[in-house]
């Protein structure tokens, strides 16, 4: 199975995200969005595991949460990776937060429990579109300049969700394995 660990994006977040969405719009066909219900920042995908693996990574992950309290992430800007000339994936960033940050490393830590190698640096963000084909690059550049330094608020981050990742042909559906709540009971 096909799984990652990840945070859901806030309703309001989504729904401040359509003026975005809109514009984007404009660059043509060769964008893939991501559709408002699929919206999420990624704290560690673990690709192609057995389901048993699954459960464990699901199981640690509760227990390093724990101690983990509830906070407020603020969700700003517009980029992409790799880079503005060549751009795959289009994303909307989020600060730079010690909370964050220690998230990403308890799901890594957990994933290297598992059996897994450690993953490349983590940077927060929220992909909203892939580039499948060619786009209007001067359309995708003014967009770029005009959204790059955009507040689209902040949002609660109270849960880890473990997704199963089912790829079909119009794209990935994401089906929660396990809802961790921040500062829960690891017992529990």
């Amino acid at each position: 199975m096909r799984v990652f660990a990840g945070i859901a994006v806030s309703a309001a977040i989504a729904r401040k995200l359509s003026a975005l969405y809109d514009a984007l719009a404009q660059c043509g066909e060769g964008l893939k969005m991501v559709p408002a219900g699929n919206l999420h920042i990624t704290l560690r995908f673990l690709g192609e595991i057995e389901e048993k693996q699954a459960t464990l990574f699901s199981e640690h992950l509760t227990r390093a949460l724990a101690g983990i309290n509830p906070f407020a992430l603020q969700v700003d800007g517009f980029g992409c990776f790799p880079d503005a000339r060549n751009p795959r994936v289009l994303w909307v960033g989020t600060e730079k937060s010690s909370d964050l940050s220690e998230l990403y490393r308890c799901a890594e830590k957990c994933a290297m429990e598992i059996g897994l190698p450690p993953e490349k640096d983590f940077k927060g963000h929220i992909t909203v579109a892939r580039v499948k084909k060619r786009i209007d690059m001067r359309t995708f550049r003014d967009i770029l300049i005009r959204f790059s330094s955009e507040n689209w608020g902040s949002m609660d981050v109270k849960n880890i969700i473990v997704y199963q990742s089912i790829i079909g042909q119009s794209g990935p559906t994401y089906h929660p394995i396990k809802t961790i709540t921040l500062g829960g009971n690891p017992h529990g």
